[in-house]
């Protein structure tokens, strides 16, 4: 596999290829169906039309023009960043690349002057739920729900800054 590059400028196409790959994994490894894959482009474009460079970043990791990962942070509220779709195509993970996604996402919150992160995610994702404890990130609140397509624990997360 070639190397591994991060962007953060936004291409034609990106939206459509992280919702996918948000899709075909998250249903292959976690039994997600497509309402899944209709909650994730509805974000992606309330995104979008919605983004302030100033505040809110979309990292893109890619190798042979092919998009293998990305993370996103957006302003949830003043002083507030909220991380979102933290996703890694298996062919790319143990190496690192979501610590530094992470990494990226985090500093970038910091030098934006936000006081706080949050974030949610479900209970089953092992690798992530070590990730944002490695960071720092504590538990605040919990339910459950069969929103993306089958019953599911969500967890949400805060780190302060």
């Amino acid at each position: 596999m070639s190397a591994i590059t991060i962007r953060t400028d936004i291409r034609p196409g990106d939206l459509g290829y992280i919702t996918y790959l948000v899709g075909i994994i998250y249903a292959k490894e976690y039994g997600m169906t497509l309402l899944n894959d209709i909650e994730v482009a509805t974000f992606l474009t309330h995104f979008i039309q919605h983004y302030t460079p100033e505040k809110e970043r979309l990292w893109v990791a890619e190798t042979d023009e092919h998009i293998v990962g990305c993370i996103l942070v957006y302003e949830e509220s003043p002083g507030v960043a909220h991380l979102r779709s933290l996703i890694l195509h298996p062919s790319v993970r143990g190496r690192g690349l979501g610590r530094q996604l992470m990494q990226l996402a985090i500093d970038f919150c910091r030098e934006v002057g936000y006081q706080k992160i949050t974030l949610e995610t479900f209970d089953e994702l092992q690798a992530a739920l070590h990730l944002y404890d490695s960071f720092g990130f504590q538990l605040t609140g919990e339910r459950f729900h069969a929103e993306w397509g089958r019953p599911v624990r969500e967890v949400q997360f805060e780190l302060v800054l």
